[in-house]
């Protein structure tokens, strides 16, 4: 829906996965729905101040837009007798000046996984074609795990004038290079009762990109990513692992 200062989206789907992993192994069958919203506000229609002002002829182009949004997701483990949901909120905010822009996201992940009966322990009240699954699970009491994440990014995009002016004296691009860089933030905090894995977890990952259109069929690029992984004590919190890592990486597309 679009009402002008603000836009509405929404959406959802249905999946099932049923699979034998092993030809001798149990057939495993997971069944998820998803949906999920996002409300759009178009800051340049709602103030009239400040950086919010209307654009206009010989002037530097503003764009400023909120989001907020909500994704909901159900992960039914049929032949585990495990069910998940998922609740994630998250906000946003995107300005643009000019060429330029800056967005930062933040979200939280809340995961609660509990035991559902979808193949029934007990005998009597089961098809006999299921108790293979029975004899394949692990059968456990009532439970409840729960898995909270935290998630922030800032990214900032602009193109490079003087890149593209400096190939013109030997090759003219199709357009301006587009450079963008990336922070982005990932906590994962698990609370769970039955198993001891995974571990709380944090990521720290730096992505810069640079991306010319040498030719109106081919696009290229450079890519460079540095990310600092940090795996947790689940009692103490204390960093148990750390691992830093690198990648330079060159590519380019062929686009008909």
């Amino acid at each position: 829906m679009d009402l002008e200062k603000v836009i509405v989206t929404g959406g959802g789907n249905l999946s099932q996965v049923s699979e034998r992993q092993t030809v001798e192994g149990v057939p495993q069958q997971v069944v998820t729905i998803n949906a999920n919203t996002n409300i759009n506000f178009d800051l340049m229609r709602i103030f009239s101040f400040g950086f919010f002002r209307p654009n206009t002829p010989g002037l530097p182009y503003h764009a400023a837009t909120f989001f907020v949004g909500y994704d909901y997701g159900r992960n039914m483990l049929i032949t585990y007798n495990i069910e998940e949901n998922v609740h994630t909120p998250r906000v946003g905010l995107t300005l643009k000046r000019d060429r330029s822009s800056l967005s930062l996201r933040t979200g939280v992940d809340y995961r609660h996984r509990t035991r559902k009966e979808y193949i029934d322990y007990e005998e009597s009240e089961r098809d006999r074609r299921d108790d293979v699954y029975i004899e394949n699970m692990a059968i456990s009491p009532q439970f409840k795990e729960v898995d909270r994440g935290y998630s922030f990014s800032v990214l900032y995009e602009t193109d490079i004038q003087w890149l593209y002016n400096a190939f013109s004296s030997l090759y003219k691009l199709v357009a301006f290079p587009i450079f963008s860089i990336e922070y982005s933030l990932l906590l994962n905090r698990y609370d769970y009762t039955r198993t001891v894995s995974p571990e709380p977890y944090d990521q720290h990952l730096v992505t810069a990109k640079l991306t010319m259109d040498l030719h109106k069929n081919v696009q290229g690029g450079l890519i460079a990513r540095w990310a600092l992984e940090r795996y947790r004590n689940r009692q103490t919190e204390g960093i148990a692992r750390e691992i830093m890592s690198y990648q330079v990486g060159l590519n380019f597309t062929l686009v008909f």
